[in-house]
This record gives C-alpha cells, sequence and structure tokens, in this order.
C-alpha cells in the first residue's frame, strides 16, 4: 500500500512542479560587460549598447543591464527605449532606488502625461503586488521548493525504513502536500499575472492609437515616444503586426508594432 502512495506522490509532483535545466552561464558576458562598460565610459554609448544586447540574447536576465541600456539610450536622447530598459531593469529589481530614479526622471521628460486609473478588484490586488517582487524571484521560490522536496523524500525514505504505518504515510503525505501548495499556488498565480502583463513603450515620436487594425480605421488618439501601456492583443494583418494597448488612464486601441518596442 505505501508503494501505491509514494506513486501518487511522485505523479503529483511531476506535474506540480516543471523542473528545467539551468543553463550554463555565458562564460563570454563578463567580456562583453567589461567591454560595454569600458565603451559607455568612453562615450561610445552604440558600442556599448551593442556589447549590452549581446549578453541579453545568451540568455542571461539582469536587471543591472538593462538599466545600463536605458542609461545608454538616454546619452542618445532615445527616449523611448530608455525607458523601456528602466521599466524591464525595475521589473527585475523592484526595489532599486537608482532604476526608479533614473525611470521616473526619464518619464517626467515625455509629452504624454497620463494618470493612472485605479483598477479595483483582483487585477488591482495583483497590480500592486507585483510591483514589489522581482520575476527573478520564482526561481528562488522554486528552488526552495525543490530543497524541500529532497529534505521530505530523505525523511520519507527514513520512515519507510521504520516501516511506517499506512495511516501514518497517508497522514505524512498530506502534510507535504499542504505545504507545497502553499508555497507553490501564490507563485503560479503571480508568474501568470506578471506574464500575462506584457507591455510596451513608444519610441516614434508620434504614434496614432486606431479605433481596429489597420490604418483605414478611425484614429482614437495620439501618444508620444516614451508613453508606456499595457498589451491586450496582437494581430496580423496584411503583414504587419498591430498590438491592442491600454494606457495607465484605461484609454485602449490598436497600434503598429512598428511604431513601439515591447516584449
Amino acid at each position: 500500500m505505501k508503494i501505491v502512495y509514494l506513486v501518487i506522490l511522485s505523479v503529483i509532483l511531476g506535474v506540480v512542479f516543471k523542473i528545467e535545466a539551468i543553463p550554463a552561464q555565458d562564460f563570454n558576458a563578463d567580456r562583453l560587460l567589461s567591454m560595454g562598460n569600458a565603451a559607455f565610459e568612453k562615450g561610445q554609448y552604440e558600442v556599448a549598447i551593442q556589447s549590452y544586447h549581446e549578453i541579453i540574447k545568451s540568455g542571461i536576465k539582469s536587471g543591472g543591464i538593462h538599466y545600463n541600456l536605458g542609461n545608454a539610450y538616454f546619452r542618445l536622447s532615445k527616449l523611448g527605449l530608455a525607458i523601456f530598459h528602466y521599466k524591464q531593469a525595475l521589473l527585475l529589481m523592484p526595489g532599486n532606488a537608482d532604476v526608479r530614479y533614473n525611470l521616473d526622471y526619464a518619464l517626467a521628460k515625455t509629452v504624454d502625461k497620463i494618470s493612472e486609473k485605479n483598477f479595483g478588484g483582483l487585477d488591482g490586488v495583483l497590480g500592486k503586488i507585483a510591483a514589489y517582487i522581482p520575476q527573478n524571484l520564482q526561481a528562488s521560490c522554486y528552488t526552495l521548493l525543490v530543497i524541500m522536496l529532497l529534505f521530505f523524500s530523505l525523511l520519507f525514505a527514513m520512515l519507510w525504513m521504520r516501516s511506517l504505518s499506512s495511516l501514518a504515510w497517508i497522514k505524512g503525505v498530506k502534510i507535504l502536500l499542504l505545504m507545497l501548495l502553499i508555497f507553490w499556488g501564490p507563485i503560479t498565480v503571480m508568474k501568470w499575472y506578471v506574464e500575462s502583463r506584457d507591455f510596451g513603450v513608444v519610441i516614434k515620436e508620434i504614434a496614432s492609437v486606431y479605433s481596429a487594425t489597420g490604418k483605414d480605421n478611425i484614429v482614437l488618439f495620439q501618444i508620444h515616444e516614451g508613453a508606456d501601456f499595457y498589451i491586450k492583443d496582437k494581430m496580423f494583418i496584411d503583414g504587419n503586426e498591430w498590438l491592442q494597448i491600454e494606457l495607465s488612464d484605461g484609454k485602449k486601441g490598436w497600434i503598429k508594432q512598428s511604431d513601439v518596442v515591447s516584449i
């Protein structure tokens, strides 16, 4: 009977946890970072940007790299791209005062002063929580959960050797699953929320927002470089990608992907 419970537990844990292999650290990243920083200090911002982007292309997620990119683009007066990377950096390092200051400073230079709508309900609650939780927190939490899993697996193996009764075994499995649910549930919800809230920033001097996809539709309003938004939907029309966007004040419409940078 204990074998049956062990099999069931293994199947459940296999469904709950999708433990992915962590890619090996790109040993070239340190060299690229040094090259980028050296170029930045010399005022060679385009060269620095190229080095920083190479690091990101290698699969490394770093708030510091996005922060450096934001600074480099800001020096080149590319306000939209600077704000985009400052926002990326803030997602990865939400408590960093330097990132917050530079983002606020860049936003203050935008033409559009968009007031923030107070979203209610679950969306509002999750949004406030997500603002203080780094994206890479999930990896740390899953690491903790794997350690817990190994610990309890070892504990159960020891109890198995001592011929633990079926009733006690069932109780132990229930406790383990409850603990995993307490930790895993909120992490999964926040992961879903953050990943579903893709955002973008206008990089064109003036961009039109339409009532539907295609230039033949009504222009609802215009926004300027540096304006940020959430992405609600995406569509390809005649080879062109269009994004349905929502501003922080609740305004919605469709904009050409070529006018913005997005994730």
